[in-house]
């Protein structure tokens, strides 16, 4: 006879449908897919609240001070002190002399010599043509030596520079010039006192006149040198700058021309001087 307990569970279960394997694995499978995605979330929830919590931390407190330079030197010891440097302190310029460098490079002074390229040329002077050697004669020592005081205050002026040039056409006549250059601005006083000693030249045999003045340049002179022969002759004094040219004519160049050559002479010294 059976035991009445399972004579209960089988009238129980008789009338039961039970569900296919297959039935009973994939809803295995839905369970454990339903189980990980409930535990994913709860992780994700986990870890945004503890992001939460540092940021709330990371605004609180001091930033870090940032990490040293990574050198290649070993560290020095903590004990040793550093032993002070015993080099003297540099030497410090003062404002006003600026220490020399590319940037402000020094420059020497112009050169006083007076160029070639502020004398006359052959193209100033039609038919006339450069002697060599020069024939150097200093007009104005000349022209003093014909006065009673030969002893003219424009000789004894300093000069930083000068050169000749002398022109000759043919066998007679020549022409002769010097530029002179003077320092600051002891040209424009060396014109007034060659006037000056002209005009104080005294009653000798010779006689020498201003006869124009202001034809040329910045500053000129034409001077008359007659002689008690009858005979006379020019000289013409133009200035630009620190630079004076004196002119000597020949016996047959008469005024116009000699103002001619005082305009040339002083184009011809913008060459050696800014002040043009």
């Amino acid at each position: 006879m059976p035991d009445p307990l399972f004579a209960e569970l089988y009238d129980d279960t008789e009338t039961l449908n039970w569900d296919s394997a297959d039935q009973v694995r994939e809803r295995a499978r839905r369970r454990t897919r339903r189980t990980r995605l409930v535990a994913g979330l709860a992780s994700a929830a986990a870890v945004a609240v503890v992001a939460t919590g540092a940021v709330a931390v990371a605004r609180n407190s001091d930033p870090a001070p940032p990490l040293p330079p990574a050198t290649n030197s070993p560290s020095p010891s903590p004990s040793v002190s550093p032993t002070p440097s015993l080099s003297p302190s540099p030497t410090k310029v003062p404002p006003s002399e600026p220490p020399e460098s590319a940037a402000h490079p020094t420059s020497s002074p112009p050169s006083p010599d007076v160029p070639a390229a502020a004398m006359l040329q052959p193209a100033d002077l039609p038919g006339w043509q450069r002697s060599r050697p020069a024939r150097t004669v200093d007009a104005l020592e000349f022209a003093a030596s014909k006065c009673d005081d030969p002893d003219w205050l424009a000789l004894k002026m300093p000069k930083l520079a000068e050169r000749s040039e002398s022109f000759q056409a043919g066998l007679d006549g020549g022409t002769r010039q010097q530029v002179l250059r003077f320092p600051d601005r002891s040209a424009a006083r060396f014109i007034y006192q060659v006037r000056a000693d002209i005009e104080s030249c005294g009653g000798g045999v010779d006689d020498f006149s201003v006869v124009d003045s202001g034809f040329a340049g910045e500053e000129s002179l034409m001077i008359n040198y007659a002689e008690n022969k009858g005979l006379s002759s020019l000289f013409v004094m133009v200035r630009q700058g620190d630079l004076v040219s004196v002119v000597y004519l020949d016996l047959r160049t008469d005024q116009d021309d000699a103002r001619v050559i005082g305009t040339r002479a002083a184009a011809r010294l913008c060459a050696g001087t800014d002040a043009c």
